[in-house]
């Protein structure tokens, strides 16, 4: 028997082939750009001449090269007692310890003075030994760094490397301040890595100094002085050009840092402490030193974060065993499959296909890799709606866009945070981003759309006899098992997935969220559910909240459907009155109560206001796409394949208009992004009440003119068969790219310049990244559960007998 790897893609039409090899014509004109700039940095020269001038040069180079090591290795000059340095010896051990603290610790009053100080506001007890250790351990690390730069032997011992690492990992003051640049992460790798194990740390009572390295993150609050003296802002950051980074005056930097957004211009830094010190004796010692160096300033240390605990919890261990289960069953699913296609064998028997129909095999088949590939790729797609899998994959990678500036300005370090919280000055264009909120009311008109469409069809079909609970369950037992799949993965062994100081402690908090609040994801209730942030209470997975809007929204359809089928005006008049709600609730909210007509996170003086994060997730604010989604599903029912004849100029208007209003969406924002504009709350209430419903009302307009053949090349686009297997991976995708984006941008350890540029290839690389795990969570958990879930949901084959003219019966099998 012949075994045959295919894709299963369908055969294609001459205008999808025509687009297919202008993508290949584009591919191949990257790659030889890429090939031609190699060769370009190659340094080939184009004749002997210019070959010979380019090794002068680098021989020059060279030369220069080694007469600067020579020099540096010459022995350093020293002073008459022997404890000076040569100039480049001083400049190492400037660029090693903080000038600051070298002049502190060089004041032998003051220094002694803060031991005193340190030691009494600490106070230890006798019984807190933890407590007593952190003033030794603080103390002698002080104490080894002064010898350390005092003189050139103590320095290059190896016995006081700890604390010269432990001190050379600390945040030094960052250049660039005035572009935003205020934030000073140093080394966490080399502060944690630090292991000290030191006799010549003995305390009073004896014993020796063990202790590692605590990486402890640090804001600098600007004083009184600040507060009385920041003026405004008067720099102009708006610029048009790709990529740019502005600095503004002094002026500019106190503003910002006085008038915080999502996005803090404040001053911080890293220090490396001993692990005995807790955050609080920090905080203490910590204030301290700054009265004596910075009377002005207020230190607040955030957090303080030890070496990454690799041991896996009960919790990881029982994770890993649920996915090796599931391996386990994937191997032999596979294995199973390839023997009764006849992978091993000449001739494939009947006996083949009786074991193939055997509940058990149906049962390990649905773990089936090649199966399951198959599946995916095919691009064969019923039901008239191909255009749906063009906006569902597009809507996918508008979502990962939107989180990778999200991740990218709020979650990883950036630079220029003054760019960052001026982002509102940014180029018109910008705001396809800022403003990417629609992204998911897509989704949610889609969703309504093929619910009312679906159910009144098989309403006609079963003459209005629905079983409405089946409906649900296979609903559920659809989506269930593999949100249920992913939780528990970021619940168990996101931790263990990345490192770093901000990563570590965000993953923490996701893990910990999971563990506790699973179940209200597993019961879709996890958006009207109140955290309590105060007290450290979060949404398990951030972005599930659609999810748990789209099931209630799903739970609601078959009334409305059922209506629109059975009485057909009281289903419209409750459709319409539930329509009008889903305007004015928003709406109403949003204008009384002076919140901001969409998500703001970039305008000056605002933070994430809780109620206005109410009303971005609870389900009664924002069912009016799905609802807009189920007037289209109801008109193209009505309308069945019966064509439909639009004039021209009606056409024409219809794609003009849903242009215009898509950008007017997008786009009219502008104005209230800028501070020192005072819109009314009356505009911002229309635009909050009437915004989600007329972006529904757009997109359900570009599916009807793609289903009734108005939409010409753009139908050709979204209908392309490519994006239907991209389209079966959007589930996946969406439950984990916010996970997978993040793991990268908070496993940074210096900051990163943010500009366009920087932004949009973060974005092609989160979004790869993104569908490759997709692919993985598809074929692991989503691909085998649908088809567990078939075979336990198809009705069992039932045999009746049927009378035969001479008295005997025979047997037919039961559809």
């Amino acid at each position: 028997m012949e075994l045959r790897l295919t894709c299963g893609f369908s055969p294609f039409t001459r205008r999808e082939i025509k687009l297919q090899i202008v993508l290949l014509l584009v591919v191949f004109a990257l790659a030889g750009q890429i090939a031609f700039c190699e060769g370009f940095n190659s340094g080939l020269p184009s004749n002997n001449s210019e070959h010979n001038e380019i090794n002068d040069f680098d021989q020059s180079v060279i030369q220069n090269e080694q007469r600067l090591i020579s020099r540096f290795r010459q022995p350093p000059t020293l002073n008459s007692n022997g404890q000076g340095f040569s100039p480049s010896n001083d400049y190492l051990a400037m660029s090693l310890v903080p000038t600051y603290l070298t002049n502190f610790l060089k004041n032998e009053s003051s220094k002694v003075e803060f031991f005193n100080k340190l030691k009494n506001h600490l106070n230890p007890t006798q019984d807190d030994e933890e407590g007593a250790d952190c003033v030794t351990h603080l103390i002698f690390l002080l104490n080894t760094v002064f010898e350390s730069i005092s003189n050139l032997t103590q320095l290059r011992d190896p016995k006081n490397t700890w604390a010269i690492q432990m001190v050379d990992s600390w945040g030094k003051l960052p250049e660039g301040m005035l572009s935003g640049h205020v934030n000073s992460y140093g080394d966490y790798d080399e502060c944690v890595g630090v292991e000290v194990d030191d006799d010549r740390g003995t305390s009073e009572g004896g014993g020796n100094a063990k202790f590692s390295g605590q990486y402890c993150w640090t804001y600098i609050i600007p004083g009184s002085l600040a507060a009385e003296e920041g003026g405004q802002a008067k720099g102009d950051f708006n610029d048009d050009r790709i990529s740019t980074r502005k600095a503004g005056s002094v002026d500019d930097l106190l503003y910002y840092m006085l008038h915080p957004t999502a996005v803090m211009v404040l001053p911080s830094s890293a220090y490396c402490v001993p692990s005995t010190c807790f955050v609080e004796q920090f905080q203490v010692a910590v204030t301290l030193l700054f009265m004596e160096l910075f009377p002005n300033t207020s230190p607040f240390v955030a957090f303080c974060q030890l070496k990454e605990d690799r041991t896996l919890t009960t919790n990881a261990k029982v994770m890993i065993g649920v996915l090796a289960v599931l391996g386990c069953f994937i191997l032999a699913g596979t294995i199973l499959d390839v023997v009764l296609n006849g992978a091993f064998v000449k001739t494939k028997t009947d006996k083949f296909q009786t074991i193939r129909k055997q509940l058990p095999t149906r049962l390990l088949l649905a773990f089936s890799l090649p199966t399951n590939i198959a599946k995916w790729s095919n691009t064969s797609a019923g039901g008239g709606f191909g255009c749906i899998h063009g906006i569902r994959f597009m809507s996918t990678c508008w979502v990962v866009l939107s989180h990778t500036i999200f991740v990218v300005t709020m979650q990883g370090p950036t630079w220029n945070t003054i760019d960052v919280t001026t982002i509102y000055q940014r180029p018109w264009h910008f705001y396809f981003i800022l403003n990417a909120y629609f992204s998911v009311d897509t989704f949610f008109t889609m969703s309504g759309l093929l619910a009312c469409y679906s159910i009144m069809k098989e309403l006609d079909k079963l003459e209005g006899k629905l079983n409405v609970l089946k409906l649900y369950l296979h609903r559920y037992l659809r989506l269930t098992p593999t949100y249920a799949l992913i939780i528990g993965v970021i619940a168990c062994l996101f931790p263990y997935l990345s490192s770093g100081p901000f990563f570590t402690l965000t993953a923490d908090g996701i893990s910990k969220a999971c563990q506790k609040y699973w179940w209200h994801n597993l019961l879709y209730f996890n958006n009207v559910y109140r955290y309590d942030a105060a007290n450290g209470e979060s949404m398990c997975e951030a972005e599930s909240w659609y999810i748990a809007n789209d099931m209630q929204f799903f739970i609601l359809s078959p009334l409305f459907a059922f209506l629109l089928w059975k009485w057909n005006m009281v289903g419209i008049i409750v459709l319409g009155a539930a329509s009008l709600a889903s305007i004015l609730a928003p709406g109403i909210v949003i204008g009384t109560e002076g919140l901001p007509p969409t998500q703001v996170f970039w305008k000056m003086g605002t933070s994430p206001n809780p109620r206005a994060l109410e009303v971005y997730m609870h389900p009664w604010y924002r069912i009016g796409p799905y609802l807009v989604g189920m007037w289209m599903g109801y008109l193209l029912f009505k309308i069945g394949k019966k064509p439909v004849h639009l004039p021209r100029l009606a056409v024409l208007g219809g794609w003009l208009v849903s242009t215009a209003t898509s950008l007017a969406l997008i786009l009219c924002v502008i104005p209230y992004f800028d501070p020192e504009n005072n819109d009314s709350q009356v505009a911002a209430g229309v635009y909050g009440g009437l915004s989600r419903f007329c972006w529904g009302m757009v997109i359900c307009w570009v599916i009807f003119a793609c289903v009734k053949g108005y939409g010409g090349w753009i139908n050709d686009m979204l209908s392309w068969k490519a994006w239907i297997p991209l389209g079966r991976l959007t589930f996946c995708v969406y439950l984990s790219s916010l996970s997978v984006q993040m793991m990268l941008q908070l496993s940074l350890r210096q900051p990163m310049n943010f500009d366009m540029y920087t932004v949009v290839n973060m974005f092609f690389s989160h979004l790869i990244m993104c569908f490759i795990v997709g692919f993985g969570l598809s074929m692991i958990f989503e691909s085998p559960f649908i088809a567990l879930e078939k075979v336990f949901m198809s009705a069992p084959q039932r045999e009746k007998a049927l009378p035969l003219t001479n008295g005997e019966t025979r047997t037919q099998k039961a559809s």
